[in-house]
């Protein structure tokens, strides 16, 4: 019908094909066929904004460019097709990000004749139909082609809770495979005709070949807009755009709680690697942790040093290579770094040494710092003298367990105290729910069940992943270096068995894609003869709804990840942490103290199944004293007092 009503228009062109031609070799019978100079290129999850259009064809053909692309904009829409929340998409490009997986969309304006002429879009089939459009991009860039970025909203790239929810490509592989055939030499991006321009500004940054071609960039820089006198100026560091969910609910949640404390706040966040999935919640992006660390000037990280009064020098807090600075320390009324896992041994280069001479910076700036949720160890000895130096210039210093107070607070018993993790509020505030009827009532213990709305939705996530009727428990498993000796074969095993018993359905919760991609790994584990229950996995790594839907719906769950153990148990819902490292050690104590449980709630991933229901049996008879929703209220009430101490009168520089 759709194609029918298209074709009474007579400026519409409809092509049919008998066969499915596959999204690449449609796009290029398309480009044969377009009579016109420039098309926009659009998958069927993608809505153009007509300003952004006319903004980016204006760069194009002023220029020349064979591909010129805007900001995407990831959206969720009502049921009357408004947009309810976004997050952004896509990003000016730079050297670091197309070395890196670029996060490109189709969504481009592209010259018909000059990409027809380069090939048209890849029909490789390992690209597996997730990277044609970046390998484009490269292989425009490769031929010595212009690529524009115009810094205007193109479109809105349309998300919903069944979007990648049952298959996922193996997304290393694909990027190897452009590497190799695009990134192999090591290219210097400034032989590339490569720059960004606005109708209302013109040339805004261009490599040194685009100079020649389009023009130097503007030798004044356009006036920033004015920020607003009524909020303060807030630097947020996460631990979120990593490819872990936890730590994206972690930076979504603190977003949250300083926007309702100052709604006409000025948000800037740094991250460990790109932004966050932040819900809906729009957020200033500037960079990621490490850059803003090599970016610190000599002069700042003396001063920095200066406050451990000897204890460490500027070289020890120092980043190994020097890069044009990110940040302008003073400007800050306040900064928050936010809590996880990350002051430890095993991201001691990356993760704890640049957040502590990011904080003894901006405390030497007189910003105040608030340090959130931490887990702090295990560490060596310098490491915890960091941690401790970085507490105790600190206005506040927050822990999510115990273990991690006793480890710092010897030294700054006035600023260290045990609150809780900060992606607490994702269970109160998620939508996504279990149906009543599918599984037993746990209303009295729970304190904040999530909305009965959305159980229909959810219900329809299962059926779309081939969950049989009934219930199901879920099993979460990880491979890394922190995680330890995994013998998932035998626990798999073991978690299997227990399916079969009672009579339930496993299902596999892929929750982070770092390699390997845990919805691979799962998917391989599922596709082992000997299992006996019914195996089905759901990648739910782009929704913390739709993961603490399932965890809330789940008879039981067996889990590496700290944070998925922490909702189950939020929810009611019986939990076990897989320990098989020092790091795992310290979460599953942690979290067990910090709920309230006399014992352990830790299996090793050598554990037979009757080992595994003994376990459960202990943590669900302990569920019904937890401590969790007092907890949770004491993270709204520490991080309500921290906020209310953000001075708002001091002018913010622009």
């Amino acid at each position: 019908m759709l194609l029918e009503s298209l074709n009474e228009d007579s400026r519409i062109l409809v092509i049919r094909s008998k066969v499915n031609l596959s999204l690449t070799r449609a796009r290029n019978a398309l480009l044969a066929a377009c009579p016109t100079t420039h098309a926009v290129i659009l998958d069927a999850d993608n809505r153009l904004s007509p300003a952004g259009v006319a903004q980016v064809y204006e760069v194009a053909a002023t220029h020349r460019a064979a591909i010129a692309f805007g900001h995407v904009l990831a959206s969720t829409e009502s049921e009357a097709g408004i947009r309810a929340e976004w997050d952004a998409f896509a990003y000016a490009p730079s050297p670091w990000s197309l070395r890196n997986g670029y996060c490109f969309d189709s969504m481009a304006i592209i010259d018909v004749e000059s990409v027809l002429n380069a090939g048209g879009y890849s029909t490789d089939p390992q690209l597996a139909g997730v990277a044609d459009d970046l390998e484009l991009l490269l292989r425009t860039l490769r031929q010595g082609k212009p690529v524009a970025f115009v810094p205007a909203v193109l479109g809105y790239y349309r998300k919903t809770l069944l979007r990648h929810s049952t298959t996922a490509a193996d997304h290393k592989s694909v990027e190897n495979r452009i590497a190799r055939r695009y990134l192999y030499d090591d290219p210097d991006f400034e032989q590339f005709l490569l720059f960004g321009a606005h109708p209302a500004t013109g040339i805004l940054w261009a490599s040194a070949s685009a100079e020649a071609r389009v023009g130097v960039p503007l030798t004044t820089a356009a006036q920033p807009v004015a920020s607003s006198p009524s909020g303060p100026r807030i630097l947020v560091v996460a631990p979120g755009g990593v490819g872990n969910i936890g730590d994206d609910a972690i930076s979504a949640c603190a977003v949250q709680r300083i926007r309702r404390t100052f709604p006409d706040c000025r948000i800037e966040m740094i991250s460990d690697r790109a932004l966050p999935q932040m819900g809906g919640q729009p957020v200033a992006w500037i960079g990621t942790v490490l850059q803003a660390w090599t970016g610190l000037r000599p002069e700042e990280l003396s001063r920095g040093a200066d406050l451990s009064q000897g204890q460490v020098t500027a070289e020890q807090i120092s980043a190994s290579q020097a890069t044009p600075p990110l940040l302008n320390l003073g400007s800050y009324q306040g900064a928050f770094f936010l809590g996880g896992g990350n002051l430890a041994s095993a991201f001691a280069q990356n993760l704890l040494r640049p957040r502590v001479a990011l904080s003894l910076c901006l405390s030497a700036a007189e910003v105040p710092v608030v340090v959130s949720g931490q887990g702090v160890g295990p560490c060596d000895a310098q490491e915890l003298l960091l941690v401790q130096l970085m507490a105790s210039q600190a206005q506040a210093f927050g822990c999510r367990d115990a273990g991690s107070t006793k480890l710092i607070e010897s030294q700054q018993p006035d600023k260290v105290e045990l609150v809780g993790d900060d992606a607490m509020s994702a269970v109160r505030d998620a939508s996504a729910v279990r149906d009543a009827s599918a599984v037993r009532d746990r209303s009295a213990v729970t304190a904040n069940p999530p909305a009965e709305a959305d159980s229909q939705l959810l219900d329809q996530v299962l059926r779309s992943a081939l969950v049989p009727d009934g219930e199901f428990l879920v099993f979460h498993a990880r491979e890394a270096s922190y995680v330890g000796s995994t013998q998932l074969g035998d626990l798999a095993a073991a978690v299997d068995q227990l399916g079969v018993e009672s009579n339930l359905s496993v299902l596999g919760l892929a929750v982070n894609n770092n390699p390997p991609a845990e919805a691979e790994l799962l998917a391989g584990i599922a596709r082992t003869a000997n299992l006996a229950a019914p195996w089905r996995v759901i990648d739910a790594g782009q929704s913390v709804e739709l993961t603490i839907g399932l965890l809330s719906r789940a008879s039981f769950v067996v889990t590496h990840s700290y944070h998925l153990a922490l909702w189950a148990l939020q929810a009611n819902t019986p939990a076990l942490l897989v320990v098989d490292s020092e790091y795992y050690r310290l979460k599953a104590e942690g979290l067990s103290a910090l709920a309230g449980f006399p014992g352990s709630m830790s299996i090793a991933a050598d554990a037979t199944a009757p080992e595994i229901a003994a376990r459960l049996d202990q943590v669900r008879s302990w569920l019904e004293q937890s401590e969790l929703d007092a907890v949770a209220e004491r993270v709204e009430s520490w991080w309500s007092t921290q906020l209310s101490r953000v001075p708002t009168a001091r002018p913010v520089a622009t």
